[in-house]
């Protein structure tokens, strides 16, 4: 055995067990449905700027896929609760379509060395590597009551400021002896409207937190207080707010990675530190207590709220979103294709995003309780359609809960029901008849009189396509054959169960389609267009578009 710097061994032997899996070609944009917004994973310029021909995976991404190589080797019954902690040192960045190869040494049942490498470089991406599991699933704990909870039984509440975030980083420091020993950096924080200052010494030793510029940063973060405190509570992303110039970062930019561990502060207290500039009293009065659980129908009646407050989403987002919930079943639209979006109940508009989970995995993932990329990667949450579109809804993350809770109320005597079968508030529950006319008439018989001009002024279309297609629009519902089997063709309304191709497009995308403004292939690879049967019938109907 060989001791290396991390204090991690390896082995000088054959590993006891070795796992290949390749890497998904979009895995590294995938893994950006977790709140990972660095460009450096998406953008290939920015990569280039960065040495790197094209984007890399990210550095956790890896981690998850040797710690689940490891698990399924050596935690008893492959079950990840063994999981106790890991250990690695990065050597290589990887390159998403590559297979990782990772070899393992068991040192004894609780300690498993392993180094992950690219089979097709032949380099060793992760080395140094080691992860603990533990001789039994713990038990979870008791958790004691909070502050947070304290105030809503009876205490008022006094809204915490960006100071009191700074008090609760000093807690944490003295909690957590040493912090500036491993981070070693000193960070300024200049905050605006107010504007204050204030640093953060971590160049070692324990670290200590003080308002104004006492020492010389050499990482500096200057961000709105607004945008601070929205960060520092989940409301914001910080990688999105650099990306848009919310957070500018000077100094050495790599250092700001080490703030990580600033997720790891108490809110208590924070609110403890409120509590005690507020004098432990004054503020707003706390939120009568109420026993009505909130439902996925609770949850739609918010985002349809959010949209009342936020008018022009749809026109940012432009994309029609399909979510299908499980146990109990219920269909919900979200129709982001433009204006201020709505929603209803059902799938009343063709989706370009289809999103499939159970209600309980659903409330789970909008409460916090579930990350949507577990879910995603374990196979309880499944995206079809636009799968890059998903990221999309990340704006979901700024729905208020008092408007769920609203919606809960609403409901006519707060209900305990299950989350598919709750009614839906009267925004949120759009009737599919009211959908159809918010959208205009349907247009798509007009448009199959004019493929039936088309094949007249035309005689050899049907010729190019010898196929029997069945043409099916939604949102008003309709349906036509087209029979293009041989002479000059035929359209007539209806189905046939002998077509060799079905088209099913809704009313809106097929004029799209007819008026040149979306090509068949654009509509088809955004999901707004799908073909059952011979696929290679659906590439001869080029002469549907542009028809005037």
């Amino acid at each position: 055995m060989r001791a290396v710097d991390t204090g991690v061994v390896t082995a000088d032997r054959a590993p006891d067990a070795v796992v290949e899996q390749k890497v998904g070609a979009n895995q590294a944009l995938l893994y950006r449905l977790s709140g990972d917004w660095n460009p450096l994973h998406a953008d290939p310029s920015f990569a280039r700027a960065f040495g790197y021909e094209k984007p890399i995976l990210h550095g956790l991404c890896t981690f998850g896929y040797a710690a689940r190589h490891v698990l399924s080797k050596f935690a008893p019954g492959g079950d990840v609760r063994f999981f106790r902690s890991i250990k690695v040192r990065f050597v290589e960045p990887v390159v998403p379509g590559e297979t990782l190869v990772t070899e393992m040494w068991k040192e004894n049942d609780q300690r498993i060395l392993f180094r992950v490498s690219s089979k097709e470089r032949g380099k060793v991406v992760v080395s140094n590597a080691a992860i603990e599991l533990f001789a039994e699933i713990p038990k979870p704990k008791d958790k004691p009551q909070s502050q947070s909870q304290s105030q809503a039984q009876g205490g008022a509440a006094v809204m915490p400021t960006s100071a009191d975030v700074f008090a609760g980083i000093a807690a944490f420091l003295a909690k957590n002896p040493g912090t500036g020993d491993k981070v070693k950096t000193v960070f300024g924080f200049q905050l605006k409207n107010p504007d204050s200052a204030w640093t953060l010494d971590l160049s070692g030793g324990n670290g200590t937190v003080a308002q104004g510029e006492t020492a010389a940063a050499g990482c500096t973060l200057e961000i709105s207080d607004a945008d601070f405190m929205d960060m520092c509570t989940g409301k914001s992303d910080p990688m999105k707010l650099f990306s848009t110039g919310k957070l500018k970062i000077g100094g050495n930019v790599m250092a700001s990675q080490k703030l990580s561990f600033l997720q790891k502060v108490d809110p208590n207290d924070v609110l403890a530190s409120a509590q005690k500039r507020g004098g432990g009293g004054g503020g707003a009065a706390a939120a009568p207590a109420t026993d009505v659980t909130p439902t996925t129908g609770d949850i739609f009646g918010g985002i349809s709220r959010f949209l009342a407050k936020n008018p022009g989403t749809g026109e940012r987002v432009k994309t029609v979103f399909l979510f299908k919930l499980k146990d109990p079943d219920a269909t919900w639209t979200l129709d982001l294709s433009g204006g201020d979006g709505a929603v209803a109940r059902g799938e009343t508009v063709t989706a370009g995003c289809t999103l499939e989970i159970s209600d309980a995995d659903f409330m789970d993932m909008c409460t916090g309780k579930s990350d949507p990329m577990k879910l995603f990667s374990t196979g309880k949450l499944k995206i079809g359609g636009n799968v890059m579109a998903s990221q999309k809804l990340s704006f979901l993350q700024k729905v208020d809960p008092n408007d769920v809770l609203a919606a809960a109320l609403e409901r006519s005597g707060g209900e305990r029901t299950g989350g598919g079968g709750a009614a839906a508030p009267a925004a949120a529950a759009a009737p599919k008849a009211a959908a159809a006319k918010a959208s205009g008439p349907g247009q798509a018989a007009s448009i199959v009189e004019k493929i039936g001009a088309r094949l007249a002024g035309n005689a050899g279309l049907a010729g190019e396509v010898r196929a029997l297609v069945q043409l099916v629009v939604k949102d008003p519902d309709a349906a036509w054959v087209l029979d293009l089997r041989q002479g000059a063709g035929a359209v007539t309304a209806g189905k046939d169960a002998q077509a060799a191709a079905t088209i099913t497009v809704s009313d809106r995308a097929l004029a799209e389609l007819a008026s040149g403004k979306a090509s068949f292939q654009h509509l088809y690879q955004h999901g707004q267009l799908r073909v059952d049967g011979d696929v290679s019938v659906a590439r001869r109907l080029t002469f549907l578009g542009n028809l005037g």
